[in-house]
């Protein structure tokens, strides 16, 4: 459980992936836990679009959050 809490990021992962790597930690973990841990792990202004969404399963969720991912642009990272 600690490290779902304070290790974890997404990374490179889709966002479903990301959410099976977190369950995988702590299956029994009630979804409303998992689901406010792994959606603060999501870049903002994924954050953003999500909040509005409150009906349906974390799981289709999670497929909606790969789909905004498609077409939202990632934030680039400058490298040194």
């Amino acid at each position: 459980m600690r490290q779902i809490l304070s290790h974890e990021e997404m990374g490179d992962q889709k966002p479903s992936q990301f959410l099976r790597h977190l369950n995988g930690f702590a299956p029994d973990i009630p979804d409303d836990f998992l689901s406010t841990i792994w959606a603060s792990r999501l870049p903002p202004q994924i954050q953003a679009i999500l909040v509005g969404q409150t009906e349906g399963s974390l799981d289709s969720a999670s497929h909606l959050t790969n789909r905004i991912c498609e077409v939202v642009p990632q934030p680039t990272k400058a490298s040194t």
